[in-house]
């Protein structure tokens, strides 16, 4: 609790205004709330009696509120036609143009042998690059580098078999076998 008290106080010294504002804001709360405990009729439980209510809603001139029994009111009948024109939640596919049917039914043909190979190591440098932790981008007002794992590189260097191809305000661009990847703050 002292650390939260701490940090607002510093607020507070930092900006005058936030000390004004938050000054005035506290004395008009207290202002009010010393005024609900000095005050006599404020009423600290709330209960009512019918008398009460009658006394205090009526007007001198007006007749007093009569409630109506649940058999004197009468009922409210609506006729819901039978045959509804439209059902508002039935999907409408007119707005869409269909698709041709080529390739439906069909099973997916296997990849080559190459192409799968190639696909499943692209997908193995993902995996790994998905690994590495972008901390933080140092720009020392010639070249960018990034904090990478709690180590700090540049372009052209190496970290867990990655290249740094690029380095940006927020992400960098990383090479392994010939993939490139992009990981981010």
């Amino acid at each position: 609790m002292k650390r939260y008290l701490d940090a607002i106080l510093v607020e507070i010294k930092a900006d005058r205004r936030k000390a004004i504002a938050l000054s005035s804001v506290l004395v008009l709360g207290l202002l009010l709330w010393g005024r609900l405990l000095i005050r006599d009729d404020v009423p600290r439980v709330a209960t009512a009696t019918p008398e009460q209510i009658a006394a205090t809603t009526t007007p001198p001139s007006a007749a007093p509120p009569t409630v109506a029994d649940a058999a004197d009111r009468p009922d409210v009948n609506v006729r819901v036609p039978a045959g509804s024109p439209r059902n508002l939640f039935a999907f409408d596919p007119s707005p869409y143009r269909p698709t041709p049917n080529a390739g439906l039914g069909q099973r997916p043909t296997k990849l080559p042998t190459e192409e799968t190979d190639e696909l499943t190591r692209k997908q193995l440098v993902v995996r790994e690059a998905r690994q590495l932790s972008l901390q933080s981008v140092v720009n020392n007002g010639v070249t960018n580098q990034a904090l990478i794992d709690g180590r700090l590189v540049g372009v052209g260097e190496h970290i867990d078999g990655f290249e740094v191809v690029s380095v940006q305000e927020r992400s960098v661009v990383l090479r392994k076998q010939g993939t490139l990847v992009r990981i981010g703050l």
